[in-house]
């Protein structure tokens, strides 16, 4: 019990904040906040500024950077793509200059064994019209075959060969075995040499069929070989790209290599020269506490200046007060001197409108005491003018004075009264 009784009573000193209510309960204001200095900026707040100027300074300095690698790049690919350009421009020439000389070379050959073929086939052609028997020895055979280079069927070459063989073993032995004897040749027929002539036709269409088939392989042959020797020129200039690539690659390593240590040699020497430049703390200790004696000093004036404050607010107070009363006052007395003012003004507009008419004042007209020969005697004297004037119209001007002045006094009661009425 008692420690809730302890917990729920406030003490006895503490009161509650003093809101800035004036005393007639008008114009609430709240308590005004503490007094916190912003004229400058503190070493952190410099710090981050720094911090902030040299991360932009970095990122332009990097930016730069990239651009001007960014442009190298673009020139070495530039310079890449100019010499790869190049070198293809300089593989076709070869490539077609080496073509151009193996189809040369290719058609020589092929024209130089055409006329092989056909000299051989025209020489075989007279030797089989002209020759009456065939050849007997080896020799003659070897020469033959030789001369042929047939690669038709065994079978072919053999009927054409056997006759000679057999005659030659024959001969031979008729040489070999004396006492025997040597028949006669047989002379050459018609039929023997178109024979000879349809075998020479059949080899030299087995020949053509043979060089057509050698031909087409050797075209075969040298095709894949240029396919081949391209696609090696080809693997070989990608290995060049490759190796170019590699070298480019190692050197922009390198240089990155290079640029990380003087960006961290360099951000070391800042992060040293930061850390020494705070030698202890000191220096914002010192700022610290001349904060403090300022936010104190500041603390004192503001409760002087709201100290003051409260003043001005009293008198200001006291001030709407009189002010007031004398505006009451002061509107009390307005209405009475209207009210008289108008009183006073429908009396004097009643008092006009009511009032009886004036007699009308006539003045009799003066008569002159000048008769007329004393007034034709002036006229006629030896004087001015001016005299003569002066004596006879005194009487007149006098007579014209009063009936003027007694009009004057009646227009000037009249404009008093009026001008008293335009005052109310």
């Amino acid at each position: 019990m008692s420690e809730s009784v302890i917990v729920e009573a406030p003490p006895a000193t503490e009161t509650a904040p003093v809101k800035g209510m004036k005393k007639n309960g008008k114009q609430w204001h709240d308590n005004k906040g503490p007094f916190r200095p912003k004229a400058g900026q503190t070493s952190w707040e410099k710090r981050s500024e720094e911090r902030k100027a040299l991360a932009a300074v970095k990122a332009k300095e990097k930016e730069l950077k990239e651009e001007k690698e960014s442009e190298r790049q673009r020139r070495v690919e530039a310079i890449k793509t100019k010499r790869a350009a190049k070198e293809e421009r300089e593989r076709f020439a070869k490539m077609e200059e080496k073509m151009h000389k193996r189809r040369v070379e290719r058609l020589k050959r092929r024209e130089k064994r055409n006329k092989m073929l056909k000299r051989h086939a025209a020489k075989e052609a007279m030797q089989s019209a002209i020759q009456i028997q065939p050849p007997t020895s080896f020799g003659d055979l070897l020469r033959q075959a030789r001369g042929s280079r047939d690669t038709s069927p065994s079978h072919s070459r053999r009927e054409s060969v056997a006759p000679g063989q057999a005659d030659g073993s024959v001969n031979g032995k008729e040489e070999s075995t004396p006492g025997i004897t040597i028949p006669p040749r047989r002379p050459l027929r018609q039929a023997d040499v178109e024979l000879e002539a349809k075998r020479v036709e059949a080899r030299e269409r087995d020949l053509r069929a043979v060089l057509q088939s050698l031909s087409d392989q050797s075209l075969k042959t040298s095709r894949r070989l240029d396919d081949t020797y391209y696609s090696i020129l080809e693997k070989v200039s990608v290995l060049r790209q490759t190796i170019g690539t590699l070298q480019e690659l190692s050197g922009l390593t390198r240089e990155l290599h290079d640029n990380f240590e003087s960006d961290t040699t360099e951000l070391v020497e800042d992060v040293t020269g930061q850390v020494e430049a705070f030698d202890g703390f000191k220096a914002q200790q010192e700022q610290v506490s001349g904060l403090e004696e300022r936010i104190r000093a500041g603390k004192e004036k503001a409760d002087a200046l709201t100290a003051r404050l409260e003043r001005a607010k009293e008198r200001v107070d006291a001030r709407a007060k009189s002010e007031a009363q004398w505006q009451a006052k002061n509107t009390h007395r307005v209405r009475i001197f209207w009210a008289i003012v108008a009183f006073v003004a429908t009396l004097i507009l009643a008092l006009v409108l009511f009032r009886p008419a004036q007699p009308t004042h006539r003045v009799p007209e003066p008569q002159s005491t000048l008769d007329p020969a004393t007034r034709e005697a002036i006229l006629n004297a030896d004087i001015p003018n001016i005299a003569k004037e002066a004596i006879i119209r005194p009487l007149t001007s006098t007579a014209n004075h009063v009936v003027e002045t007694i009009d004057l006094h009646l227009v000037l009661e009249d404009d008093e009264r009026l001008r008293g009425f335009d005052e109310l």
